[in-house]
């Protein structure tokens, strides 16, 4: 990873920046357009309490990376909006996101990490493959795919 790149929890001053990027890579990249994302227009309060929580990656006060840990009780989470800049891809960044909030879980004494996505994301499935994850059948019935058809799991 090159520098002056930090990784920042998430902060309200951000949030129009924070959108514009998550959802610059949905419906440019992904052409996943009209769809209901909530949470993104209230990170604070879908990511930001009762142990989760919400990071950005920073170079130079631009965001370049994203992701999200939802609390869904008994030691599990779910890792949500994980995206990188399209330019910043295969330098590392992905890996520090994930590490810090793997940092974060294990100094809570999580258990499990779940994960859902999209067949066409090919490299996200590859990176999360490649950094412990393994391919389930179906999330767990008590949390919502969000639409995604590829489900992850992760022991911690």
């Amino acid at each position: 990873m090159t520098g002056n790149i930090k990784i920042v929890s998430y902060s309200q001053n951000l949030q129009q920046a924070t959108v514009a990027f998550i959802l610059n890579i949905l419906e440019n990249e992904f052409n996943l357009k009209n769809r209901a994302r909530p949470d993104i227009m209230n990170i604070s309060k879908y990511y930001q309490k009762d142990n989760r929580d919400f990071w950005l990656a920073l170079q130079d006060k631009e965001i370049i990376g994203s992701i999200a840990l939802k609390d869904c009780g008994e030691g599990r989470r779910y890792l949500k909006r994980m995206y990188v800049a399209k330019n910043k891809r295969g330098k590392g960044l992905a890996k520090a996101l994930c590490d810090t909030l793997l940092q974060f879980a294990n100094t809570r004494h999580y258990k499990t990490l779940y994960l859902a996505t999209l067949p066409g994301m090919k490299e996200a499935i590859q990176f999360y493959e490649k950094n412990g994850f393994y391919e389930i059948d179906s999330l767990p019935r008590d949390f919502y795919p969000y639409g995604d058809t590829v489900f992850y799991r992760k022991e911690l």
